[in-house]
């Protein structure tokens, strides 16, 4: 990811910028993962694989915050 954000920033501070707003939104969205995940865990109900979603991303794909 912070190869195709060098690649394709004008220059390496907008890079970075851009790299570091996508991660923190991909973390955030983890977390909310997480915790939801947590939370049915707790009820007693099924939660969802998420190994597909971590492992699967498409780096080219835009965070979903």
């Amino acid at each position: 990811m912070l190869a195709r954000c060098v690649r394709d920033a004008d220059s390496l501070s907008e890079a970075l910028q851009v790299y570091g707003e996508e991660r923190v939104a991909r973390c955030r969205e983890m977390a909310a993962r997480s915790a939801e995940r947590a939370a049915k865990a707790m009820r007693g109900e099924m939660t969802e694989d998420v190994s597909k979603w971590i492992f699967e991303w498409d780096i080219g794909q835009k965070s979903r915050e």
